[in-house]
């Protein structure tokens, strides 16, 4: 897969699910449906369903928050604890492995899989973020390991059972209807592909005197629902996923550190952040993520 050429990616038509194929100025299907290239090189598949006045403003939310990402390439150590147990869980890559990155945001979890040697399918629904991925991608050496697409996630326009490791990475708690996505999941993961999905806890586990600003942050940012333990696992089971492990991040020993970040501000200093969170990663109550790695069954 490069950049720019999908005629081997493994993509379907949003509307009827037919193969598609690749003009130079156009991208079509059998039955005559036809999207367009963001920049002339990134595929748009998005069918009309997948607008919705919640869509709309999460959107613009995230092109917002995309606008301020920086312009070179850098992995903060908290984006690495996500990428570690990304790797740690998936190993190294067979010839040809392939991983979804939905919901891939800034890209960092897409450029390091790239690194990694896994080819990287990026799907997102925000064009600006999509388009900065792509760019970095390419400056970074792994263009051609990079594939990224503007989709929605709840209908993946991606063939069934040819994707190797999907990952997740605070986006579940946007969408409208999280069974849907995880079956999406399920149905384009291949048997025993694994999987990673982070996303924020029920306020249950959050220390009360936090309840107010995570409440005003969940309005502020999209947040549909949370999640615990259960909720998770009921969610894999019933779409035929199995959990392999179940932990938390941002514990309140990483927020006070963080909020010190205004006072002084090193990477050792981020490092040992994380550190400390992860020595508390067993514990839920006090804890910010909920992190889930998975298999298909």
């Amino acid at each position: 897969m490069t950049t720019g050429n999908f005629a081997n990616a493994p993509f379907l038509c949003p509307v009827c699910h037919q193969g598609l194929r690749f003009g130079p100025d156009m991208i079509s299907c059998s039955a005559g449906h036809t999207f367009a290239c963001a920049a002339g090189r990134i595929p748009v598949l998005l069918s009309e369903g997948d607008f919705s006045e919640v869509y709309d403003r999460q959107v613009q939310y995230f092109t917002d928050e995309s606008s301020h990402y920086a312009s070179d390439y850098h992995l903060d150590p908290w984006m690495k604890k996500y990428v570690d147990l990304a790797l740690g869980h998936f190993g190294p890559p067979a010839p040809g492995a392939t991983v979804l990155d939905v919901g891939c945001g800034s890209g960092y979890m897409t450029i390091e899989l790239a690194r990694a040697g896994y080819n990287v399918i990026a799907a997102d629904l925000t064009p600006q973020s999509v388009l900065e991925l792509s760019r970095k991608a390419e400056a970074l050496g792994v263009g051609t390991r990079v594939c990224p697409v503007i989709c929605s996630a709840l209908d993946l326009p991606i063939a069934d059972n040819c994707i190797d490791a999907v990952v997740g990475n605070a986006i579940i708690e946007h969408l409208p209807d999280d069974h849907r996505f995880v079956s999406e999941l399920a149905r384009v993961a291949k048997h025993s592909a694994k999987g990673l999905l982070v996303a924020p806890v029920k306020l249950k586990h959050v220390w009360p005197m936090f309840w107010p600003i995570n409440y005003w942050h969940d309005r502020k940012i999209g947040h549909l629902r949370r999640y615990d333990k259960a909720s998770y696992l009921s969610l894999l089971a019933a779409n035929g996923f199995t959990a392999d492990q179940v932990s938390y991040s941002g514990h309140l020993v990483k927020v006070a550190g963080v909020l010190l970040q205004t006072l002084f501000h090193t990477h050792r200093w981020d490092e040992r952040l994380e550190e400390l969170d992860a020595a508390k990663a067993h514990r839920a109550y006090g804890s910010s993520n909920v992190i889930v790695t998975f298999h298909k069954a």
